[in-house]
């Protein structure tokens, strides 16, 4: 029997698992490591695509399935397979053009199974690659983006953000999809209904091992993953709205949260009661 058999733990990245650098402190990778050999099952839930998750899940080596696309599906990290799929309708692109009507320079990335293309450039796309790391995209039209899309990303400045969530909430498209935000300059159109709270629940639910699901997270787009899980955190970086939204809440992101909440696991300070 292991300190931690039982245990799910369902962690962001972005803000989360890795620090204001983009990088997974060697703190994190070692205790992560250790709760996996005490029976812990660890995992991502993230807004992120495969080619931006997969480097980061070579450093923690996930054992059991994760999030991505911010709910639109699980990704089996054994198998290399998605599954849980949910694809945005090509229609939400009449949102963009709305907004590039009323709202100047925001850059437009829409993301398929298989890859990310820029379909409108912005002076904060800049922004959105140095955090993620990603390389540039191709620059398409919507129409020459093949395949089934998984979500559409807005990025501008905060304040613009701020000004695209209000007019998306005041238009007829307000309850076609789900918009959230996940980063300061990063505003996403997903499905109808996804969310990555609805998806991480259902995932746990499919592992007979998995007990308890503790949730992780900093962004807005973590709100739903913490109020599903059994122990929601936020880190200390999250802003307010998120911090109400969590059962508890541990250090920043440059101080090692996951780490932290292994080690109050263990010490007792995170109680979990039965399993």
């Amino acid at each position: 029997m292991g300190k931690f058999d039982g245990i799910m733990i369902l962690t962001d990245l972005d803000g989360t698992l890795l620090d204001s650098k983009t990088e997974v402190s060697q703190d994190n990778i070692d205790a992560i490591s250790y709760f996996k050999k005490e029976g812990g099952l660890f995992s991502i839930s993230t807004g992120r695509m495969l080619k931006g998750m997969l480097p980061i899940a070579e450093m923690v080596k996930p054992n059991c399935p994760g999030v991505i696309f911010n709910g639109s599906a699980t990704y089996d990290f054994e198998t290399g397979v998605m599954h849980e799929i949910v694809n945005l309708d090509k229609s939400a692109y009449d949102v963009v053009e709305m907004i590039l009507e009323k709202v100047n320079d925001v850059g437009v990335v829409v993301a398929n199974s298989d890859s990310q293309f820029e379909t409108v450039g912005g002076t904060f796309l800049k922004t959105y690659y140095d955090v993620t790391k990603y390389e540039t995209f191709e620059k398409v039209t919507p129409s020459q983006i093949s395949g089934q899309w998984k979500k559409i990303l807005l990025i501008a400045s905060e304040d613009k953000i701020k000004e695209i969530a209000k007019i998306i909430s005041e238009s007829k498209y307000k309850d076609d999809f789900n918009f959230v935000k996940s980063l300061r300059f990063l505003y996403e159109i997903l499905p109808k209904g996804i969310n990555k709270g609805k998806t991480a629940r259902k995932l746990f639910e499919s592992i007979d091992s998995a007990k308890i699901l503790i949730g992780i997270g900093d962004g807005e787009n973590d709100i739903e993953l913490l109020k599903v899980s059994d122990i929601g955190i936020a880190v200390g970086n999250a802003n307010d709205k998120v911090k109400a939204a969590a059962d508890y809440v541990t250090v920043t992101n440059d101080e090692s949260p996951i780490k932290k909440v292994i080690e109050d696991l263990e010490n007792g300070k995170i109680k979990i009661g039965e399993i």
